[in-house]
């Protein structure tokens, strides 16, 4: 408690200091810091993750998997920039004060933290207080900052956690074992908050280990150092474990699309001449080098590229490395690491890709690349928060070096107090912005059908058609329901986009025909009823895929929407008891849809085996009614629930036979299997040509109901069907 009075008297200015400029560096965020929050692009997306957080917090939910979205499976988060440490930090804030407060305020906790942070670490290696506030201007204030502010990507303009970890790191290697604890909570901290600022610090780790080694020299204190940096590993790896282990098992399931092809990292790496650019966000010339950076040396689309390290950052370095190598090199290491890794897999000159041409020039990011898990990031480009974490450091050290030089230390204590008042000011107007862009937030953005939705404290799932992210998240911050829709960084496709009903919803496309018995406008809503699907929600405007209108009009045409202004359309509430449950087939299992000249819809099992996975909506008792047809020769169809068998029919050679097994449902999820064992026959092998698959049985006409409300009569009779509807391709 002592030290923490101490370091307050002692520093408590210079935060201060950081606050207000900190403040003034973010307009106009300060005068709309309720109604609207700095930055556009993903700006909303990151608002939403806030929100979940929150949200998750306070029904006790696994943060990590967000259950109000991909509606009834929930969308894990693992590979999202979710940004978890600033959610959490944003609690009180959010409970007090609002969302917007909250997510602006994180804006102003990074940058004055980041800056401490650098001012902590350059007074541990200088105690020279001008250095250290120097440096934390050069890290706090950069143009990279500015850029993800602009951006709206809240979770790259947190690189507070560096140098504190850096700091932490340093101290458990040259001081006490004890430093290695908050050492590793530190580390553990940067990687909850976004994965991009662990991969940083497993860089400065390699290269301060390298550094101490090379420092220490003696083998004893070499093997000490290792053993802390053992300890600080192994207390990060248990700290992380909870998070880690689901990311390697959903990366190893082949559900994560985590990595990314090499293109990514071509396309998002650093050019060269954008080191030595001035600042594209600056009031004066922001306009000639934005003009170069965003339409020259960055391609429409591209989020990443920014460097523009600054002229006085770059002398100050140099000064150091000059002035005071001992000190330096470390710095000097990681700086140049990090911008090596910056520049992509290769090299990238004034807007020229040399990727493309006949001679690349290769750079060690493709090693880097091929490293475990390396392959997560996209934007090479991000590798500049590390390169601002040297040149600070180095900066600081450079001002150190000068204020201990002759020049300096001769003068009066006013002519180095003018010095110095002249060196903030001049660092200071180099990475000084012009005002940041806004997205507005407030509650008047948001429909007034949403805002009822929010009182209704029942819970249930509502579809947006289409889902429109980030618009979407930010809407369901107002209503607070389950979506049918999702969408997050790293892209997993819905377990029921290609599902019968709910398959259309999600791709914004007309009802597909399909092997239900019933396949109407009524059996839809019944399924939508079925899985609490209270509302589907159309977006009034134009979009670039699907063909929402058509789905509206043959879903909803019959009905008048429950809501309308000038930008949804909102039919429902579904809530009758549906007939039958909710049944879907995975389309890998089964050959596409076709129908015959009489409209008979069916599909053929692609192998021996194919499923139907049922939902049951409180029935208990129901009976599977479908017709099928054995191809060629008799069959035999057995027929298992969850494994267990139910029945097994004998199907005539091409007579479309009627089945009806009774089923015991027990609430939950259920799988039914229909395996016909017989080997398959290719209408080839009959002398047909033009159709080679193998076919087993056909499928059609499937129900699943309560026996008094089946649609298909238990007495009906066989039919005789010709042989040639295997060969009718015509899908539907």
């Amino acid at each position: 408690m002592r030290y923490l009075t101490d370091a307050l008297k002692r520093h408590g200015a210079i935060a201060i200091g950081y606050t207000l400029l900190t403040i003034a560096y973010t307009y106009p965020i300060v005068l709309r810091v309720r109604a609207a929050i700095g930055g556009q692009q993903d700006v909303l997306e990151h608002y939403w993750n806030m929100w979940w957080v929150g949200r998750a917090v306070r029904e006790g939910l696994n943060p990590f998997v967000m259950a109000y979205a991909h509606y009834p499976f929930g969308l894990p988060l693992y590979y999202h920039p979710l940004n978890l440490t600033h959610g959490l930090l944003s609690l009180p804030l959010q409970w007090c004060c609002g969302m917007a407060v909250a997510f602006n305020g994180l804006y102003w906790f990074a940058i004055v933290a980041a800056a401490l942070g650098m001012y902590a670490l350059v007074w541990y290696l200088t105690h020279q207080r001008l250095a250290a506030f120097v440096a934390g201007l050069i890290y706090g204030f950069s143009p990279y900052v500015a850029f993800h502010i602009h951006m709206g990507q809240p979770n790259l303009v947190a690189i507070e956690w560096l140098p504190w970890y850096t700091l932490g790191l340093l101290l458990a290697l040259r001081r006490h074992w004890a430093w290695v604890v908050p050492a590793a909570l530190v580390l553990t901290i940067n990687a909850l908050t976004d994965w991009h600022m662990a991969v940083f610090a497993v860089v400065i780790t390699a290269i301060v280990a390298l550094h101490e080694s090379l420092r220490l020299r003696q083998g004893r204190a070499i093997l000490g150092a290792w053993g802390r940096l053992m300890a600080l590993g192994a207390l990060f790896l248990a700290l992380m474990l909870p998070v880690l282990l689901p990311m390697i098992q959903e990366e190893h399931g082949g559900n994560a699309q985590a990595g990314r092809p090499l293109s990514h990292p071509i396309w998002h790496s650093t050019d060269l001449l954008s080191f030595v650019l001035p600042s594209p966000f600056h009031p004066l010339w922001g306009d000639w080098a934005g003009d170069i950076f965003f339409n020259h040396i960055v391609m429409p689309g591209i989020i990443g590229g920014i460097a523009s390290v600054g002229w006085i950052a770059l002398v100050l370095s140099l000064t150091a490395l000059w002035r005071d190598p001992r000190r330096a090199v470390l710095f000097g290491a990681i700086a140049l690491v990090a911008a090596v890794l910056a520049l992509g897999p290769y090299l990238k000159v004034n807007g020229w890709y040399t990727a493309d041409s006949e001679r690349p020039v290769p750079l060690p990011y493709l090693w880097f690349y091929q490293l475990p898990f390396m392959n997560v990031l996209r934007v090479p480009s991000r590798f500049i928060a590390l390169v601002m974490l040297g040149l600070a450091a180095l900066a600081g050290i450079g001002v150190a070096a000068l204020w201990r030089g002759g020049f300096v230390s001769h003068r009066s204590s006013r002519v180095q107090q003018l010095m110095a008042g002249l060196l903030v000011a001049v660092v200071l107007f180099e990475f000084w912005p012009r005002p940041f862009r806004m997205t507005e937030v407030g509650p008047e953005t948001t429909p007034a059908f949403y805002h009822e939705l929010a009182r209704d404290p029942e819970r249930y799932a509502i579809a947006e058609v289409p889902y429109q992210s980030p618009r979407s998240n930010v809407m369901q911050m107002t209503h607070g329901k389950a979506t049918l829709g999702g969408r997050i960084a790293r892209d997993i496709a819905h377990p029921w986009h290609d599902a019968r009903v709910f398959g259309p919803l999600i791709r914004a496309v007309p009802p597909e025909a399909e092997i239900a018995a019933e396949d109407t406008p009524e059996t839809w809503r019944a399924a939508l009823a079925c899985q609490n699907v209270r509302y589907v929600v159309f977006a009034r405007q134009p979009f670039r895929f699907g063909d929402a209108p058509g789905l509206e009009a043959a879903m909803f045409g019959d009905l008048s929407p429950r809501y309308e202004d000038d930008q949804i359309r909102a039919y429902g509430p579904f809530m009758d008891p549906p007939a039958e449950p909710y049944w879907r087939l995975h389309p890998a299992e089964w050959y596409p849809v076709e129908q015959n000249e009489q409209g008979f819809i069916y599909r053929w099992l692609r192998n021996d085996t194919a499923t139907l996975e049922v939902y049951p909506c409180g029935q208990t008792d129901v009976v599977l009614r479908f017709k099928a047809l054995a191809f060629a020769q008799s069959r035999t169809l057995a027929i298992a629930l969850d494994d267990q068998a139910v029945a097994t029919v004998t199907l005539p050679a091409d007579v479309l036979m009627p089945v009806a097994v009774p089923l015991t449902l027990n609430g939950a999820p259920q799988r039914i299997t229909l395996r016909a064992p017989e080997p398959p026959i290719t209408p080839g092998d009959l002398g047909i040509a033009g159709d080679d698959r193998p076919l087993r049985i056909v499928i059609g006409n499937v129900s699943l109901a309560a026996p008094e409300s089946s649609p298909m009569s238990s007495g009906a009779s066989p039919e005789r069907v010709n042989v040639t509807l295997s060969m009718t391709h015509g899908q539907r």
